[in-house]
Formats: structure tokens, C-alpha cells, sequence
């Protein structure tokens, strides 16, 4: 005999004295019922848990991926920016206006662009759905 049909024959002749002879047919009907609504309501939860380990994935994953694209756009930025200011102190150095100049322009452009509305306009594009040509 089952564990389960071994625990309902239990829980019947724990009942069973409860129960009017004339209504055990329908009690069994009953228990049958609520066995398979048991059953049933393991099956959602069941599905449910998955459902919610499924989601749970995708927000690692998308997490993930976030965390590598803002610390590749931060990283190349801070390179640029070092190699500016490279640039500048060695325009210092040589006393030579053009290089300053040349490195105060691209340090203004790297700082007035913002990494964050390319990050934006990506993340628009993915969950868009549409290819991203690169």
C-alpha cells in the first residue's frame, strides 16, 4: 500500500466513528475530492515556484549584464579621461598650448557626453525586441 493511501485509510478510520453509517459513501466521495484538490493545489504551487525561480533568473541575468555594461562604459570613460589629462600634462611640461588645448577639448567631450542615455536608448532597444545591428 502507498504512503498516501496508507495516511487515508488512517485518516478515514481515525474518522470514522464521526461519520453516519448511512453517508460513508459520500465521505469517501469527499475525501477522494479533497485528496485530488491536495494534489491539484501541490501541482500550482508547484508550477508557481517555478514561475517565480524562472523571473528570479532573468533579474540575475539582467543584473548581470547591467553591472558589465556600466562597468565597461565607467572604465573606458576613466581611460579617456586619464589619457586627457595625459595629454594636458604634457602640454604643461612642454609648455606647448596646442596639446593642453587638445586634451582640455576631449576631456569637455567625454564629460559632456553622458553614458547613461546610450545606457537608456540600449536598454529600450533589447526590451523592444528588434535587432540591434552593432
Amino acid at each position: 500500500m502507498s504512503k498516501t493511501a496508507a495516511q487515508l485509510v488512517q485518516m478515514v478510520s481515525k474518522h470514522a466513528g464521526k461519520v453516519p453509517t448511512g453517508d460513508i459513501l459520500q465521505f469517501m466521495h469527499d475525501v477522494q475530492n479533497v485528496c485530488r484538490e491536495t494534489a491539484q493545489t501541490q501541482r500550482d504551487v508547484a508550477q508557481l515556484q517555478m514561475q517565480r525561480d524562472l523571473i528570479l533568473e532573468q533579474m540575475r541575468l539582467k543584473y548581470a549584464f547591467w553591472h558589465e555594461v556600466f562597468m565597461e562604459t565607467f572604465a573606458e570613460r576613466r581611460q579617456a579621461i586619464e589619457k586627457s589629462f595625459q595629454v594636458i600634462d604634457v602640454g604643461l611640461e612642454k609648455n606647448d598650448n596646442n596639446l593642453v588645448e587638445q586634451g582640455m577639448r576631449g576631456l569637455a567631450t567625454i564629460v559632456s557626453s553622458s553614458p547613461i542615455n546610450s545606457a537608456i536608448a540600449l536598454a529600450n532597444a533589447l526590451e523592444s525586441g528588434k535587432t540591434i545591428e552593432i
